[in-house]
């Protein structure tokens, strides 16, 4: 049976894999100047080595993933005063306190796997605007539709953790 525990694993593991592909099948085609910034019109308006960039973005996929699933393992050993919940009392309290930290470090993994499908995106666009000629435009309708989507995959993750902390059973 399916265990939907693994989906953020799944969809991390993708976006790595994702990451991966773009840099080894898109890195030899970019120019040797890469339009790296746009303007909010898609206009480029900074830019940085093939190298670099392809550096950039593979160590900030891999990082930016590696240091929010290194966040998770790290509440496990973290004073409770440094772990910020709501009603941190009750749902740190030695009988939940495992629990609790459990299901940190399982939304940890979803904000690490939405972020990371966010930033391969970005980064598709980025290729795709350097490979469509010698001046670079971000297609910046779909540039605001994925960062919408990531704001609001976001924002939903920040809405069920009040949700589950938000009360505790005693206030109903």
């Amino acid at each position: 049976m399916f265990n939907s525990r693994f989906v953020p694993w799944i969809l991390l593991a993708a976006a790595l894999l994702g990451t991966v592909i773009q840099i080894a099948v898109y890195g030899p085609q970019l120019p040797a100047a890469i339009g790296s910034h746009f303007n909010d019109q898609g206009v480029r308006d900074g830019s940085m080595s093939r190298i670099m960039f392809l550096i950039l973005f593979g160590g900030l996929q891999f990082g930016l993933a590696g240091m929010m699933l290194g966040m998770g393992k790290l509440m496990r050993v973290l004073p409770i005063s440094m772990i910020n919940i709501p009603h941190r009392e009750y749902w740190l309290h030695e009988d939940r306190c495992d629990e609790t930290l459990a299901y940190m470090q399982h939304i940890m993994v979803w904000i690490a796997a939405v972020t990371a499908i966010f930033m391969v995106l970005t980064f598709q666009l980025t290729i795709d605007a350097n490979l469509a000629g010698p001046e670079p435009r971000l297609n910046m309708p779909v540039f605001w539709a994925v960062l919408a989507g990531f704001l609001l995959a976001v924002g939903a993750i920040c809405v069920i953790i009040l949700i589950r902390f938000g009360r505790t059973p005693k206030q109903g």
